[in-house]
Parts: structure tokens; sequence; C-alpha cells
């Protein structure tokens, strides 16, 4: 039974690292751009901060849809 759902389990785990992987990414670009900016505080920095929050907030949530796929998935039937 478990055999069944190894190789999904297993995508939907890649799957949850990636969108964890862009919801690092985007909250080092919020740092970036507007808790630490190295290049000084031009008029873009705090609209590109709240879009990069955003896009992190949507891929948090995909990792977490991911994550509960795979805990909670069921096995395929066949017939």
């Amino acid at each position: 039974m478990n055999a069944d759902r190894g190789p999904t389990r297993l995508l939907l785990l890649a799957q949850a690292l990636l969108w964890l992987a862009a919801a690092a990414a985007s909250a080092l670009l919020v740092y970036w751009l507007y808790v630490d900016p190295a290049y000084g505080m031009p008029w873009s920095a705090k609209t590109g901060a709240v879009l990069f929050a955003l896009v992190g907030i949507y891929a948090a949530a995909g990792c977490l849809s991911s994550l509960r796929d795979m805990m909670y998935s069921r096995p395929t039937r066949r017939v």
C-alpha cells in the first residue's frame, strides 16, 4: 500500500521544497529591499518589498498545501 504512494509523495515533497525555496528567496529580497537597503532608499524599494512579501506568503501557502497533500493523499485505485 505504501509502494503505491511512494512516487506521488516524493513529487509532492519536491514541490514543497521548491515552494519553500521560493518563499526563502522572497524573504531575502524583502530584507534586502526594505529592511537593509544596500543602495539607498529609492521610490521602488517599498513597492518591491510589498510585492515580494506577497509572493513569499503565496509560496509559503503553496508549501503548506503540498505538505498537506503529501501527508493525506490517498493511494490510486487500480482496476
